[in-house]
């Protein structure tokens, strides 16, 4: 499926590579500012929720959920690509769904 909205982002860094994809394979280290109320989420908060592999498995499924301004959140993403040290990819299962509480 095709989403209109998608970002990507390049830096280079000085870790090795095993280092910085350990650490960022771990789907909680990269949703943790979505746990924490901000302005952008309009005081908000996002729960993650990890499958057995805990997102770090071809397959792996990572539910998020949460509300703004009463508006119920849910969507899940799925591990589609992981190849240590170099790359993961995962993309969004069907469509986010919104719903009011």
């Amino acid at each position: 499926m095709n989403y209109q909205r998608s970002a990507s982002s390049t830096t280079v860094l000085s870790s090795p590579p095993e280092d910085v994809f350990e650490f960022l394979d771990d789907p909680t280290v990269l949703g943790a500012h979505m746990e924490k109320p901000s302005v952008m989420m309009l005081g908000a908060t996002m729960t993650c929720d990890l499958d057995d592999a805990k997102g770090r498995a071809i397959g792996s499924v990572i539910r998020i959920t949460g509300s703004i301004l009463g508006i119920g959140l849910y969507l899940e993403e799925v591990v589609t690509e992981r190849l240590p040290p170099l790359r993961k990819t995962w993309e969004t299962r069907g469509r986010p769904i919104t719903a009011r509480f």
